[in-house]
């Protein structure tokens, strides 16, 4: 058994491991040296004792010490940032849904006129001696009715 102290937290405790060399604080895991089997390990005299978290009035942000407070508030609007973000995506998304189900009834209402279309294509081969087998289609209106359903705009020939 050999007392040992760790140089990072200042923990004090009786090791019993069975290294000779190093043994690990249980407080901080903080690889200590034993100094070979001494009856007592001593930190370096170049180590630095942890500071106790309870008492620190700063924090490292980006790789400079700021207050607490401030770290805090920075961290706040990161927050609402996000937030902001996530609405807007929200909307943006919302938005999209509508456009996608307008033009979902803009096909519909194209294949609808397609389908009557079709079906005129259909009678007139019929009457010229031909046969199609174009089953799915039902009797419908003439060509000129079946167009007014479909929406030109934007289609150029």
């Amino acid at each position: 058994m050999v007392e040992a102290a760790c140089h990072r937290c200042g923990r004090e405790w009786d090791y019993t491991g069975s290294s000779d060399h190093y043994g690990t604080c249980p407080n901080c895991k903080t690889s200590v040296k034993l100094h070979g089997g001494s009856e007592r390990a001593e930190p370096s005299e170049t180590a630095e004792r942890c500071p106790d978290p309870s008492d620190r009035t700063t924090v490292e942000v980006d790789g400079e010490a700021v207050p607490v407070a401030e770290a805090v508030e920075r961290l706040n609007e990161s927050l609402e940032q996000v937030r902001a973000t996530g609405e807007a995506r929200g909307e943006s998304l919302g938005e999209l849904g509508r456009d996608v189900e307008a033009r979902a009834e803009t096909v519909a209402d194209l294949r609808r006129g397609l389908e009557e279309l079709a079906e005129y294509f259909k009678e007139l081969m019929e009457e010229a001696g031909g046969e199609v087998d174009y089953d799915h289609i039902d009797p419908g209106r003439t060509v000129p009715s079946a167009l007014e359903n479909v929406d030109m705009e934007g289609f150029e020939a």
